[in-house]
């Protein structure tokens, strides 16, 4: 560490170099961060402020977007949230595809008990 006297010294001659090459400078000072553009030109999407949303359950309304139409399946006239209603939503069918094989699955397993079953009345009917 340097002591007071050449510390003060050193800042002092710090600041004289940067003075002197600022004020000898060939470029413009810079612009503050906050007076830039935020968004380069033509690379971004065209912003429609006014895009029209549909819903499923028929509500619209519009909001900003780079879509010029949207089609939603649940919005906030709809969603149980915001209703509070409880609505069960099964779009794909997940349910009865999940019924469908724990039926498939019951199916075998009885298939198998049978199976087994006989097999055993055959060992027994051997064995007399």
């Amino acid at each position: 560490m340097l002591s007071g006297a050449r510390a003060a010294s050193a800042v002092e001659a710090r600041s004289t170099k940067h003075e002197a090459r600022s004020a000898t400078a060939k470029h413009a000072p810079r612009q503050p961060w906050y007076t830039l553009k935020a968004v380069k030109d033509k690379i971004h999407p065209t912003w429609y402020a006014d895009a029209k949303v549909h819903c499923a359950c028929g509500h619209t309304f519009t909001t900003g977007s780079t879509a010029k139409d949207i089609s939603i399946e649940i919005c906030s006239a709809c969603h149980p949230l915001f209703t509070g209603q409880q609505k069960f939503i099964d779009t794909a069918g997940r349910v009865d595809k999940f019924n469908q094989r724990m039926a498939a699955a019951e199916k075998k397993k009885a298939e198998a008990q049978e199976r087994a079953a006989k097999k055993a009345a055959e060992a027994v009917a051997a064995e007399a």
